[in-house]
């Protein structure tokens, strides 16, 4: 009997590093922060703990400062009045009323960690930990029995059990669509294009407006990176070069998932759109009391 993490992206493989006796279950190749693909700003914000964790890791600490813009009646703007944030939140997750972390959280300014991104901190940890990676899907969970089923057909009892899967995709491999189906997601669409508008000296730059189709650029080399909650058609006033679009990305209704037996890290697999890797370092700490063991990363 073993502890496993479902899911070998970037939290999987946090918990992994942190939890030494823990063992991963999934496909690291189909993680987010491994496409080849601009998919906008990837920032990581600073904190205490997980500069503590770059430390660690040898990775670089240096932070910096960067301005997050809001375009709308024509003009580049520090800040969004609420009316419009409603107007954001509606078209980009077809609510009236914003998350509190939508839109940066109307933030002008974010102190993040200059030299390391999500991609080079997630490459750190896959070659840490890529030797207890088991790279099979699980495709039904007995909790009753607390046995694991993987596309391999191989079966695996568990003793402690996380989950780092997105919340819909646990919870149907636990056999329960209707649970599955309360968790709501809407698509997004990325397209590298021309630089039809000048940044200036802000990172990136949400779009607003209800009629605007784009929501949010961010500069990739001599490129835009935009996004958008729909596709964008060719008739429009820039080049597209690349496009992508990945469904069930955007968190429409955050649920708090909450279990006596199984944890949730991370922001898809607790469902709630304000969770950021500083924050899941704070919940993998927590989970102390629950393993009934300390972690001696973090003084």
């Amino acid at each position: 009997m073993s502890n496993f993490i479902l899911g070998a992206g970037i939290n999987g493989l946090l918990c992994g590093y942190l939890l030494k006796d823990f063992k991963i279950i999934g496909y690291s190749k189909q993680a987010q922060e491994a496409t080849n693909f601009p998919l906008g700003p990837r920032f990581l914000h600073f904190s205490v703990e997980l500069k503590a964790l770059l430390k660690e890791l040898k990775l670089p600490t240096d932070i910096k400062v960067i301005k997050v813009g809001y375009y709308y009646k024509g003009a580049l703007h520090d800040d969004c009045p609420e009316d419009l944030r409603q107007q954001y939140f509606n078209k980009t997750r077809g609510k009236f009323k914003p998350f509190g972390s939508s839109m940066s959280a109307n933030k002008n300014k974010i102190n993040v960690f200059s030299n390391t991104s999500p991609k080079k901190l997630y490459n750190k940890l896959y070659k840490i930990v890529k030797s207890k990676i088991i790279e099979e899907r699980v495709t039904d969970i007995n909790r009753n029995e607390k046995l694991l089923f993987t596309s391999n057909y191989n079966e695996f009892k568990y003793n402690k059990l996380i989950s780092t899967i997105p919340a819909p995709a646990f919870y149907y491999v636990c056999k329960q669509p209707l649970i599955a189906s309360t968790f709501k997601a809407n698509p997004k669409h990325f397209y590298l294009i021309d630089k039809f508008i000048n940044l200036g000296s802000y990172e990136y730059v949400y779009f607003p407006e209800a009629d605007n189709k784009i929501d949010r650029v961010s500069v990739h080399n001599d490129k835009l990176v935009a996004e958008s909650s729909k596709k964008l058609n060719d008739e429009t006033n820039f080049k597209i070069y690349l496009r992508l679009k990945i469904n069930n990305l955007q968190i429409a209704n955050n649920i708090n998932v909450v279990s006596n037996d199984i944890k949730f890290i991370g922001r898809y697999a607790c469902w709630n759109h304000s969770k950021k890797i500083n924050e899941v370092l704070n919940d993998i700490k927590n989970l102390c009391n629950w393993l009934r063991r300390s972690i001696s990363w973090i003084s």
